[in-house]
């Protein structure tokens, strides 16, 4: 009777060793499973924030790729008007060298005509002369 009183207790200390056993594990798994959730929520939340990245990132390249081809645009505008303004430039030092060939010619005639009215203030002096000389000869 002890005997058997002994094996019944031993069945039920193997029983309830392998039930504590069990429990433990239960809650081992349990942690597992909590950590796992936590670790999958964590996930979540990187993945959501690298999608967020990743539109902020494609919205950056769409503006600066809009802000290259608007300063790409100006930049060809400009360099329309500068060429403009090189013909411009150039039109207008070919009308000074114009004008200074035109001051410079006419400069010349006056004062050809300026020599021509000192020879004939000399001939009519010469003839004034002539004239006197001819009145007294007659």
């Amino acid at each position: 009777l002890v005997k058997e009183h002994a094996t019944e207790i031993e069945k039920l200390l193997a029983q309830q060793k392998a039930d504590l056993e069990r429990t433990l594990k239960l809650q081992t798994s349990t942690s597992n499973e909590d950590q796992i959730h936590l670790l999958n929520i964590a996930i979540n939340e990187l993945n959501l924030r690298v999608q967020d990245t990743n539109y902020q990132k494609e919205k950056v390249k769409e503006d600066l790729s809009q802000q290259l081809e608007l300063l790409s645009s100006e930049k060809l505008s400009l360099e329309k008007q500068v060429e403009d303004l090189c013909q411009e430039l150039s039109f207008a030092r070919e009308q000074i060298q114009r004008a200074k060939q035109t001051i410079n010619e006419k400069e010349t005639k006056l004062l050809e005509a300026d020599n021509l009215k000192v020879i004939v203030g000399e001939l009519k002096a010469q003839l004034a002369s002539a004239s006197e000389s001819k009145e007294e000869l007659e």
